[in-house]
């Protein structure tokens, strides 16, 4: 019987204390139009490619390496902590 590697699973959470930080609004097509379902990010399963988004904001101020949005919660990631996932799972990102 091969071996399989095992699964593991971590939960990222936000920061709701960091002073000044910023707040995101639900992400949005690039025309300003709804998308047709927000909480297809919070799955965790593979999407098609949603093309350009906007995800306007709800209250400026500091950025952060990683957040949330709207109303599913949609994970937002600078381009920095993006590419760290993109190396150790670009099967999953």
């Amino acid at each position: 019987m091969p071996e399989t590697m095992e699964r593991r699973f971590f939960q990222l959470d936000i920061d709701v204390y960091v002073p000044g930080r910023w707040y995101f609004k639900t992400p949005v097509q690039l025309d300003g139009q709804p998308l047709e379902n927000p909480w297809v990010f919070t799955r965790g399963a593979p999407i098609p490619d949603p093309g350009t988004l906007r995800i306007p904001l709800s209250r400026p101020g500091i950025p952060l390496d990683f957040t949330s949005a709207g109303v599913g919660l949609t994970p937002v990631l600078n381009a920095r902590t993006a590419e760290v996932f993109r190396t150790l799972a670009p099967n999953d990102v």
